[in-house]
Formats: C-alpha cells, sequence, structure tokens
C-alpha cells in the first residue's frame, strides 16, 4: 500500500494510474506547451475520467490537481476532463 498524497491504494492501482492518467494529462501539457496536436486518444480519455472521477476528493491534496474549472455542457470528454483536472485548454 502507498500512503501519503495518493491515499492508501494499493501499488498496482498507483502504476496502473501514473501509466494511464498522468501520463495522458501530461501528454496534454507538453502538446500545449510546444504548440503541438493536443488531441488525446478518446479510449484514453474515457478511461482515465473512469479512474479518477471517483478519486475526486483525494486528487485535490496538495501537490495533486488543482481546482475543478467550469466544464460547458456542449464540451467534450477530452475538455471535460481537463477541466476536471483543473486545466483550461
Amino acid at each position: 500500500m502507498l500512503g501519503d498524497d495518493f491515499g492508501n491504494m494499493p501499488f498496482a492501482a498507483f502504476v496502473n494510474r501514473m501509466a494511464c492518467a498522468d501520463t495522458l494529462i501530461h501528454t496534454w501539457d507538453f502538446a500545449r506547451a510546444t504548440r503541438q496536436n493536443e488531441r488525446l486518444d478518446a479510449e484514453a480519455v474515457r478511461l482515465a475520467t473512469e479512474m479518477l472521477a471517483p478519486e475526486d476528493s483525494d486528487i485535490r491534496l496538495p501537490n495533486a490537481y488543482g481546482p475543478k474549472v467550469a466544464a460547458a455542457n456542449s464540451a467534450d470528454d477530452q475538455t471535460r476532463l481537463l477541466n476536471f483536472l483543473g486545466r483550461n485548454p
């Protein structure tokens, strides 16, 4: 089990989350910073959303994700995920 900023979660769940969600979001961060294509894989966005949504309060801890940004009703899944994680595309 891991503790600290990630709560108590099995190591395998932590690796799965890091390999999927964090890498996905930082891919968008780097694409935005370097003016590359920011479109993320739709299936990866879906999986990351399913994984992170139940952890909403846990990921708002210091040194994790920031406050949510309100998403427009017409926002696509990628924008909703980015807004959920504190990014404003």
